[in-house]
């Protein structure tokens, strides 16, 4: 599974601070940060050939996408997180996606696992629901 991060911030953060035009601008912001997600502090962008890993403040740090999600929805800074995290809160008006001309790095989830001939049945059904575009899909 990929998915491309995206930069969030909620309305009234924005409505009390500049929005970020580009991506060196967000070094002027508080950004929340959960290196479980990125490895680092460390955002990328891309914009045609230009190319920008950018190490941003840890002004909040956390271990858990859904906290540092109700952090940026607090108006407590500006995140960069999955978009699978963030595109109901940006489709209820709770979160705006910003720097929208720049390409982001992806987030992957890998599954390892046995070939089914030798996989336990609970693996294969986990791998089954992992794979399905079936939310209510019977595991």
């Amino acid at each position: 599974m990929q998915c491309p991060f995206v930069v969030v911030a909620s309305p009234d953060y924005l409505s009390d601070h500049n929005e970020p035009e580009h991506p060196q601008d967000l070094l002027k912001h508080p950004c929340l940060v959960a290196t479980t997600l990125t490895g680092s502090n460390d955002w990328i962008f891309r914009r045609q050939s230009e190319n920008i890993l950018l190490k941003v403040p840890k002004t909040i740090e956390v271990n858990d996408s859904d906290l540092l999600l109700k952090g940026v929805m607090n108006g407590m800074g500006i995140a960069y997180l999955p978009d699978f995290v963030v595109n109901e809160a940006i489709d209820n008006g709770k979160l705006k996606p910003l720097l929208l001309d720049y390409e982001t790095s992806v987030w992957s989830l890998n599954l390892y696992y046995h070939s089914p001939q030798s996989a336990s049945p609970t693996a294969t059904k986990f791998k089954t629901y992992l794979l399905s575009d079936d939310p209510d899909v019977d595991i």
